[in-house]
């Protein structure tokens, strides 16, 4: 049996504050003669890895995503998407999902620092809008993201990869948040009662529909057990606050999704749609309304995708 180390066994006074483990404290008191022993230590293990990021090709997106997002590199120890993910795996869907992109095209090819907005929903609320870009402060959850935003300012948020999971064609979400603010629930109240359903529901719903625009197989969503906010670290950081601040099992769940192994919630393309005899009689004209405002965001979505070229990008990335 390996031994093991209590916090009892030592003197309080030899833990640096806020650490109760000794072996957190020590990697904290050492950190910076560590972690390049750490770095090292995992480029030569992941070599073949490393190799394929320096070897991007000229003018790829995957090129200028290095040049523009060099913490990329960090991801040789760093989480990405799923806490489960190795080394291997994280390189491997950052490359996917650059490759699948660019054979998408526009305007999923966005490049770090551009946006696009692909929908006013204005019928929503007044000046609310459908947003993709690839925010450095979601880098981690995903290298694209789709928001709901008032103006410029976004309000709720699902970050994603895309990735070949066999023969499918996988969006994995790494992350789902909304955004602090005195007003702000004020503001989610106020799109409760225009659009009968909740922010973080409808920018779930969006997503479906923006993965069947872009011919994706299978939606796997990660669960609060592997999400990346989960670490040692930062649960031992008096000055950390998680910037999600809601259950995200209980969401999946209520969208329909099921729990994997892996730690991944499937959750289906399409949406499950109770039969109008189980719903309360009185909230029967909520669930029309709400159905028929989906369809036809989903109608002005397709057209939107099927002349991408009428969609423009922007050079400059929103807050």
């Amino acid at each position: 049996m390996k031994p093991t180390f209590a916090a009892q066994d030592h003197p309080k006074e030899e833990l640096a504050p806020g650490w109760a483990d000794p072996p957190l404290a020590f990697a904290q008191r050492y950190r910076r003669v560590l972690l390049p022993l750490l770095y090292a230590g995992s480029a030569i293990r992941h070599f073949n890895s490393l190799s394929q990021l320096w070897n991007a090709p000229d003018g790829s997106l995957l090129q200028t995503l290095l040049a523009v997002r060099p913490e990329i590199w960090t991801m040789l120890r760093v989480r990405f998407v799923s806490a489960l993910w190795p080394a291997r795996e994280r390189f491997a869907r950052i490359i996917d999902h650059c490759q699948i992109v660019e054979q998408i095209g526009h305007p999923f090819d966005l490049h770090p620092n551009e946006y696009a907005v692909l929908l006013k929903l204005d019928e929503l609320m007044p000046g609310c809008q459908l947003m993709l870009d690839s925010p450095r402060w979601l880098l981690r959850e995903g290298l694209l993201t789709l928001s709901l935003a008032q103006g410029r300012d976004r309000f709720f948020s699902i970050a994603f990869v895309l990735s070949w999971n066999g023969t499918e064609l996988t969006a994995y979400v790494g992350g789902i948040q909304g955004r602090r603010g005195e007003d702000i629930l004020d503001y989610y109240r106020a799109f409760t009662k225009a659009c009968c359903t909740r922010p973080k529901d409808m920018v779930v719903e969006l997503f479906r529909m923006l993965c069947e625009e872009m011919g994706v197989n299978r939606i796997l969503c990660v669960s609060d057990r592997i999400r990346n906010g989960h670490t040692p670290y930062n649960s031992t950081r008096p000055d950390y606050v998680d910037p999600v601040t809601f259950d995200y099992d209980t969401l999946w769940r209520e969208r329909g999704g099921i729990l994997r192994d892996d730690g991944f919630f499937d959750l289906p393309l399409q949406a499950p749609v109770k039969d109008e005899s189980q719903v309360p009689s009185k909230r029967r004209a909520l669930r029309r309304k709400r159905l028929a405002l989906l369809a036809n965001i989903h109608t002005r979505m397709e057209e939107a995708l099927d002349q991408p070229r009428h969609i423009r990008i922007l050079q400059h990335e929103p807050a």
